[in-house]
């Protein structure tokens, strides 16, 4: 029921917004309404409202329980976007560790984006002990799903990781081999 409450409050706000003038202040109160009771858009304009006023603090808070409400719902993207906002310090972490625990869960959804940038920490050392073989397994993946961009820096590890068979191994059309 409530999802069709904020749904009815994202509608009014917007209508009203459309209309301008001094209806625009109700508007904004109702699409306020609707991201508190959950609606993903109305968070989202909340936020694009919030910077355009110069308020980047509060509109990284309707980012932030956009992005943690995505996270919960178990979404890939969601999880990706929360781990990379807390890497970055956009986003305050609620526990140790949790941007790299978001990540490896996205990644093991299968998030092409999560796969490379988990890649990218194993392979430089970003946050995490260095592990180059954990960074191959990632690219490959992401390979095997199609990504150039994973295999590009497939191709660009060190021999001494192993990267340079699976290299070859993926670009090979039709041939897909789990790694070892």
């Amino acid at each position: 029921a409530s999802a069709g409450i904020s749904e009815a409050h994202y509608h009014l706000g917007m209508l009203l917004l459309k209309r301008g003038g001094a209806c625009k202040a109700e508007g904004w109160s109702e699409l306020a309404q609707a991201a508190v009771l959950g609606h993903a858009e109305a968070r989202t304009g909340m936020a694009r409202h919030c910077l355009a006023c110069g308020d980047a603090s509060l509109a990284g808070c309707w980012l932030e329980r956009h992005l943690h409400r995505l996270a919960e719902q178990k979404s890939p993207e969601g999880m990706r976007l929360l781990s990379r906002a807390i890497d970055r310090g956009w986003v305050a972490p609620r526990k140790a560790g949790e941007a790299h625990s978001l990540l490896t869960k996205a990644a093991a959804m299968g998030d092409v984006e999560a796969l490379i940038w988990l890649g990218d920490k194993y392979a430089k050392g970003l946050g995490i002990d260095q592990n180059r073989e954990r960074a191959r397994q990632c690219y490959a993946q992401a390979a095997r799903q199609g990504s150039k961009e994973a295999l590009e820096r497939l191709c660009s590890l060190p021999r001494q990781s192993g990267a340079a068979p699976w290299a070859a191994e993926a670009k090979k059309p039709g041939r897909r081999r789990k790694p070892s």
